[in-house]
């Protein structure tokens, strides 16, 4: 990870944790998986553009409305932004055995659900 472009605040905040990249999504940040012993973040690095902007945006939009990593830190520094997210309990459906299909597919459409359950009338994005 970029980790010399942190701020302080952020490197205090991950000092003590092992980093474990993620390849996983479309991206063109760098993803890291910050663990220690008792917590577990995920962090979105690169350089400032709107992707990691609008994310850290809608994540704060939607954290009264959706079951959504909690966004615990943001920052753009020296070029960078940096976004700090608590991780999410549970599987990701591509890690599902495929003995589980059945209850994959109805926990992804129960998902599928609550965001359309969202009322979008005062949302402050244009995602068309």
């Amino acid at each position: 990870m970029l980790s010399s472009m942190f701020s302080p605040e952020l490197a205090a905040m991950l000092r003590g944790m092992n980093c474990i990249p993620s390849t996983v999504g479309l991206s063109q940040a760098e993803i890291g998986e910050y663990r220690s012993s008792n917590r577990s973040f995920f962090l979105k690095s690169g350089p400032t553009n709107p992707e990691i902007q609008r994310e850290h945006e809608i994540m704060k939009w939607l954290s009264d409305k959706l079951p959504v990593p909690k966004v615990v830190h943001w920052e753009e520094q020296n070029g960078y932004s940096h976004l700090l997210m608590t991780k999410m309990p549970g599987v990701m459906a591509c890690d599902k055995p495929d003995a589980e299909i059945k209850e994959t597919v109805a926990l992804l459409a129960q998902g599928l659900q609550m965001l359309r359950s969202v009322d979008i009338r005062n949302c402050p994005f244009d995602i068309t």
